[in-house]
């Protein structure tokens, strides 16, 4: 089998683990456990456990250019709960890709030179760049040409975060009927969000 073939087949058996789990993730509030998808996370803005305020803004803009509406679908709470769990239990398109534990050093690597680059070709932080800033520079990863570019390969980057941006995004109740595929949970989760309040009763 050729590696475009595998690489297809793992993420073929990832999406479909990912949709049969409904994406929950646990949280302790309260001293109670709660499960939330990570819409939900983001909706009641759970803490981060790894990412920076910075890698939290720069993640979500740019992934919302590469995948609109990742941001509102919690791409950043996915991210930094996957990245806080031991590497055999998480979930990003890294660990399938075969990256070497832990896995945060290689995403907030790519974060710091995705903030570099928006620095030096807009002088801002990516959360602030326009829409079309923001589309240049994904446009520039995609094909590897930001110059002194420091973390791996930009490309390489674009298409994992384009990876979990997507599960995020369609790896939902709302998200498949957008595209108009069943939605097959084996758990499903509330349709209806917990807001920070709901959360502290």
């Amino acid at each position: 089998m050729n590696s475009d073939k595998t690489t297809e087949a793992t993420d073929t058996t990832r999406r479909s683990f990912l949709k049969t789990s409904a994406m929950a993730m646990t949280y302790m509030v309260g001293g109670k456990a709660l499960l939330l998808t990570p819409a939900a996370a983001h909706a009641a803005q759970m803490p981060m456990k790894v990412l920076s305020a910075l890698e939290v803004t720069t993640l979500e803009t740019l992934c919302e250019a590469i995948v609109p509406g990742s941001r509102s679908a919690g791409i950043a709470a996915f991210v930094d709960y996957q990245l806080a769990e031991k590497p055999h239990n998480a979930l990003l398109m890294g660990r399938y890709l075969g990256l070497e534990p832990p896995f945060a050093p290689f995403y907030q690597q790519g974060l710091a030179a995705a903030h570099q680059a928006a620095l030096t070709q807009f002088d801002r932080p990516w959360s602030q760049l326009t829409e079309s800033q923001s589309k240049s520079l994904v446009d520039q990863m995609f094909t590897d040409a930001i110059a002194n570019w420091s973390a791996a390969p930009a490309s390489f980057l674009f298409f994992v975060w384009r990876a979990d941006a997507c599960d995020v995004v369609y790896g939902t109740r709302s998200g498949s009927d957008a595209i108009g595929m069943p939605y097959m949970a084996h758990i499903a989760p509330s349709d209806k969000w917990l807001s920070a309040k709901e959360l502290q009763k």
